[in-house]
């Protein structure tokens, strides 16, 4: 099987027919109040194609991919791995599932291929991430797929009329090949 495939989803690089769903996505408030600390600005397509396409070309580490449910047969998502080349060989994840397609495993699903996608085929010694404090869905995604939380940055980010934390988790190769081994047999 492809290293970007399960039996549910695939990861493939983002193309132009996507795009328009995604700006969709990309432009609802409960979208972004999950995804952005800043104020919510809508992205046109052409916009949203550029980010996409300078973020994959930065270095050979730097992805973003779609996430392509195969049941569905459409896209429903987008996964990164951003700044994991050089010598620490670390990289930040970025989840985003479309919400028709949430809390159904998807998630889950995509970080986990590109867990393996991350370790084995870039070589990364670490992947980490940053998630909202209120996010109890991704939070547990997230340490379902391995992950540990290392930090909080306490009450650092404003949104519904209060402050919460942000999260910082992470996950190393070594961690992550004895959670795949457990799995596997």
């Amino acid at each position: 099987m492809n290293p970007l495939e399960s039996d549910r989803i695939a990861l493939r690089p983002i193309e132009k027919d996507d795009l328009t769903q995604l700006v969709t996505w990309f432009q609802d408030p409960e979208v972004l109040r999950f995804q952005s600390s800043g104020p919510f600005i809508p992205r046109s397509v052409s916009a949203l194609a550029e980010e996409y396409s300078s973020a994959s070309g930065r270095r050979d580490t730097d992805v973003w991919l779609a996430v392509f449910s195969k049941s569905e047969e459409k896209v429903i998502g987008t996964v990164a791995l951003q700044g994991g080349g050089g010598f620490n060989r670390t990289a930040t994840f970025i989840l985003m599932i479309g919400p028709p397609y949430q809390d159904r495993g998807y998630g889950l699903a995509a970080t986990r291929l590109t867990l393996s996608y991350g370790f084995s085929q870039l070589g990364l010694h670490r992947i980490q991430l940053v998630v909202f404090g209120f996010n109890e869905r991704a939070m547990k995604t997230y340490k379902n797929a391995g992950f540990v939380e290392e930090g909080r940055a306490r009450d650092s980010l404003f949104r519904d009329g209060r402050f919460h934390d942000v999260v910082h988790m992470g996950i190393l190769d070594e961690e992550w090949r004895a959670l795949s081994a457990s799995r596997a047999g």
